[in-house]
Formats: C-alpha cells, sequence, structure tokens
C-alpha cells in the first residue's frame, strides 16, 4: 500500500512538473508575440547619439536684447488677441546614424521643457482658449528615394524623406475670466513604446525591401515642433532625444 501511495505521488508530481513546463512555454511565447516589436526582444542596446534643438519661442513682438536669443532659438509673433497663432518650426536640430547602426528599432526617450502663459485680456469672458504643441521628427534615407516610397497619407513619392509625429502631443483647451491669468512650467520625459522600428514603417505601408536599405545606411533625424496658441502671451519650448538601437 505504501509503495503504491508512493509511485501515485511521484507520477502526479511529474504531470504537474511536465504541464508547469509546457505553461510556463507557452506563456513566454504569447507574451513574445504580443509584443509591438517582437523582433527586439532580448537585443543588446548601443547608444546612438543625441538630438537637441535650439528653443521655439512664442512672444508678442519678439524684440529681444542681444544675446538673449540663440543662433538655434527660433521666435513667432503671436497675433492679437482673440486671433489664433500656427506655428510649424522645422529642423530645430540634426543628428545622423551611421548605417547598420541598429537592426530593427531606432528608440527615442525625449525630454520636454514648455513653459506657457495664458491671458485674457479682452475684457470679456473667453471660453476657447488654446495651446497646442505637437513634436515630430523629419526621418531622411537615401532608400526613400525609391519610387515605390509612398507617403501614407498623400500616396503622393517621399523624395527621401518621412514626417514622422511622435507620441507627445499636448493640448489644453480653456475658458478665461476678463483679466485671468493661467501660467504653467513643465519639464517631463515621455519614452516611446515601439520606436522607429521596421514592423511599423512597413505597416505605414513602406516595402520591406526598402525599410531594410533606411537600416543598412546612413540616417538624419530633424527634429520639428508646430501648434497653435490663443489667448496666449508667451511660450518657450524645447525638447531634446536621447537616441538608441538595438
Amino acid at each position: 500500500m505504501k509503495k503504491t501511495i508512493l509511485l501515485l505521488l511521484a507520477v502526479t508530481l511529474s504531470a504537474v512538473t511536465v504541464a508547469s513546463g509546457q505553461i510556463d512555454h507557452t506563456n513566454r511565447k504569447e507574451l513574445i508575440g504580443a509584443m509591438e516589436d517582437s523582433e527586439s526582444f532580448g537585443k543588446t542596446v548601443n547608444f546612438l547619439g543625441t538630438l537637441r534643438g535650439g528653443s521655439v519661442i512664442l512672444d508678442p513682438t519678439c524684440t529681444f536684447g542681444p544675446g538673449e536669443l540663440l543662433p538655434d532659438d527660433r521666435c513667432i509673433v503671436l497675433a492679437e488677441e482673440p486671433g489664433l497663432t500656427s506655428f510649424d518650426e522645422r529642423n530645430l536640430g540634426t543628428v545622423v546614424i551611421p548605417g547598420n547602426s541598429a537592426r530593427t528599432n531606432i528608440y527615442m526617450i525625449n525630454t520636454y521643457v514648455v513653459d506657457y502663459q495664458f491671458f485674457n485680456g479682452t475684457g470679456a469672458f473667453q471660453d476657447n482658449a488654446l495651446f497646442v504643441y505637437v513634436p515630430y521628427i523629419t526621418l531622411e534615407s537615401a532608400a526613400l528615394n525609391d519610387p515605390r516610397a509612398l507617403d501614407p497619407v498623400t500616396h503622393l513619392p517621399l523624395n527621401g524623406k518621412l514626417d514622422i509625429e511622435l507620441s507627445s502631443r499636448r493640448m489644453i483647451d480653456r475658458s478665461l475670466s476678463s483679466g485671468e491669468r493661467f501660467h504653467e512650467q513643465l519639464n517631463y520625459s515621455r519614452a516611446l513604446i515601439a520606436g522607429l522600428n521596421k514592423a511599423g514603417l512597413v505597416d505605414m505601408g513602406l516595402p520591406s525591401d526598402i525599410v531594410d536599405n533606411i537600416f543598412k545606411g546612413t540616417i538624419t533625424i530633424r527634429e520639428n515642433l508646430r501648434g497653435r496658441a490663443r489667448h496666449v502671451n508667451g511660450a518657450t519650448l524645447i525638447y531634446a532625444s536621447r537616441l538608441m538601437g538595438n
């Protein structure tokens, strides 16, 4: 009887071990398959440099004393209230990445420093104060000169350049009482989930062989910033990126 119990116990433990091993293996496979960029799993990360551009400044006059603006800074004159100011500043900063620096992914960690102020000087209640900024980059590669490389929105030839919006759009939309002022300073980082990866570029409609050639060749990344402002009487925006690749 004792031998029978021990034998049954051994068989039971063996079955549990096998089942447990199968469950662990299955879960790990499913986990990797569910990743947005499964090709990067377990890969070594290499630092590819930093990207930092000048400041974008919104100001009523853009009149500054000597040395107050740096060479790469941009200033946009704000429209008088309640007018809307739109801006789109390109090539604030540039980084060049040599070919074959990354196999499948260029990963960006972005840091933002933003200072802005709303002010209602119209003498009446306003319900449409607005401040929007949208960081985006331009990816430049000789591979994008291929006639098959088309813009995913316009379907026109890319001619070597592709604009990509970063996942850091911010919008403040609020009302302001007469004479009300609201000032905010932000200093934060935003890490991309998937980065600039091969699978994502293919999903955008680029042929896989063109995507492979992008990573094999020299890549230039340019920093851009666009946005809109209403009832904003001053703002300064700057962002920088740490780039890594697998």
